[in-house]
């Protein structure tokens, strides 16, 4: 049965490659025929897509009192994404490029939700209250962070009606990055159960690198594209949805219990947020010392998650 998961587990990653070349040729599209920036439809539709895997799995853990599994995911997958995505990112195409204000802006909003969310698993539970805290946050965040990005002067020529089609097709191919996400994720899972790795070790590390992959196929795919403002909008964008819609959502419609076992991988995850967001805000290249530098966080925090 073990060889069977290894071979769903291949299939999710093509069919998740595949998926996300098409999404990201949408999406494009959408920028092309609006005034939306590169970086808004990355913080919007692309974060929102490439985190449908964490979003259903909120959804389904805390449901079935895994509460443990839906923060364990969702702020291990703020950790790899903005540490090792990012780091794989910056050692593949040094080309990358971002906007100072725009990678401050988004990750002080992720780091305050991670916090936010520290806090509220100290007593052990997050509350119905606590999951729409986290979702009024996502969307007064997306609204505040989206109208910076809305610039008159970069709107495009030709606006068409084909944006409307666009922005559909490109969720439709987001949904399917998601499911495909989904077959690595479960094929991942049992894999973890067959060699007996604990339940929120399993979903901070592996876990949160199987739902992680959509994001890393989408942005390699839109950084050869030449979008790279998109990909940095996703990155960061996927962290502030992940830290507050994602995890917060399951809560939101049941309520849910979490054991202590969460707040050191939360508070690094934290941390790793604010560390990162500063190296990327300073570093005028994105070259292989950044990616170095990001992907060791990302190997040192999970090493201190793994030995306590």
């Amino acid at each position: 049965m073990i060889a069977v998961w290894f071979v769903v587990l291949a299939v999710g990653i093509l069919g998740t490659a595949v998926a996300s070349r098409r999404a990201v040729n949408a999406a494009l599209q959408v920028v092309e025929a609006t005034k939306f920036s590169p970086a808004l439809v990355g913080l919007t539709v692309m974060s929102i897509g490439t985190d449908l895997p964490e979003i259903a799995n909120s959804i389904v853990a805390t449901a079935t009192d895994h509460g443990d599994v839906n923060v364990g995911d969702s702020m291990g997958s703020v950790l790899t994404q903005i540490t090792l995505i990012l780091g794989i990112l910056c050692l593949a195409s040094p080309s990358i490029k971002a906007e100072r204000n725009f990678v401050i802006s988004i990750g002080a909003a992720s780091f305050f939700a991670a916090v936010v969310v520290w806090v509220f698993t100290q007593d052990g539970n997050l509350s119905r209250f606590d999951g729409a805290v986290l979702i009024l946050l996502w969307f007064g965040g997306t609204v505040l962070l989206g109208h910076e990005e809305l610039r008159p002067n970069s709107m495009a020529e030709k606006r068409g009606t084909a944006a409307p089609r666009n922005v559909v097709v490109t969720l439709f191919w987001l949904a399917l990055v998601g499911a495909f996400a989904i077959a690595v994720i479960r094929s991942f899972l049992e894999l973890a159960e067959a060699f007996s790795i604990p339940e929120f070790v399993g979903s901070f590390i592996a876990l949160s690198l199987g739902t992680s992959l959509p994001e890393l196929a989408v942005d390699w795919t839109a950084i050869r594209r030449g979008a790279s403002s998109m990909a940095i909008g996703g990155i960061f964008g996927a962290c502030f949805v992940d830290s507050t819609l994602s995890v917060g959502i399951g809560p939101a419609l049941f309520g849910s219990a979490v054991s202590d076992d969460v707040l050191l991988g939360v508070g690094l995850a934290a941390a790793a947020m604010a560390i990162a967001t500063i190296l990327v805000a300073r570093s005028r290249r994105f070259d292989w010392r950044l990616g170095s530098t990001l992907i060791a966080i990302y190997v040192s925090v999970q090493l201190v998650v793994v030995v306590s």
